[in-house]
């Protein structure tokens, strides 16, 4: 269990779905406050350790010996979209956004290459989670302050939003030398 947690302190971090590999960037334009930000994150939680876990005893089980691995990808996309459409409804919020799709479908494609295991594929799903709580915090309480200060026009709107990503992006990516 221990080995588990370095996997979600880094898929949280340094290996951040939103501002490490640019999967959901649309989200980041509008984020929700309050208790939709919770809601948010825990459905987009939910999805990805759903469509991880599915995706890896897919892989694993059925499409390996198979002998089937070139459909990896169209099953890892089948089960995301049931990851999203089953976290949706059970959380009773509108149906997710394209962006949301494709944080959890990039996720389950690149898990693979990040985990070996069921259990390595769960952590990987709750900490890219909770990374994607963190940066819709982090944009939720920086963009309106940045809206109100003085920023010159041709950066207002979402040339800001970008300049905002890849600041945060940076400070994230300066955890890569912790604890190598």
């Amino acid at each position: 269990m221990a080995e588990l947690l370095p996997v979600v302190l880094a898929a949280a971090t340094v290996n951040n779905l939103v501002l490490g590999r640019l999967l959901g960037l649309g989200t980041l334009f509008d984020p929700p406050a309050g208790g939709k930000l919770l809601a948010e994150t825990a459905a987009t939680t939910l999805a990805l350790v759903l469509a991880l876990a599915a995706g890896h005893l897919l892989g694993a089980y059925v499409l390996e010996p198979l002998g089937l691995p070139s459909l990896r990808i169209l099953a890892v996309l089948a089960v995301s979209a049931g990851a999203v459409q089953l976290a949706d409804a059970l959380f009773r919020r509108r149906p997710g956004s394209v962006a949301t799709h494709l944080l959890v479908a990039g996720a389950a494609l690149l898990a693979p290459t990040t985990t070996g295991s069921l259990p390595g594929a769960i952590a990987t799903g709750l900490g890219a989670g909770a990374g994607y709580g963190l940066v819709l915090t982090l944009f939720a309480s920086v963009l309106p302050r940045l809206a109100r200060g003085p920023v010159p026009a041709p950066l207002r709107g979402p040339a800001l939003v970008f300049l905002t990503a890849g600041l945060l992006s940076l400070a994230l990516l300066g955890f890569a030398g912790v604890g190598a």
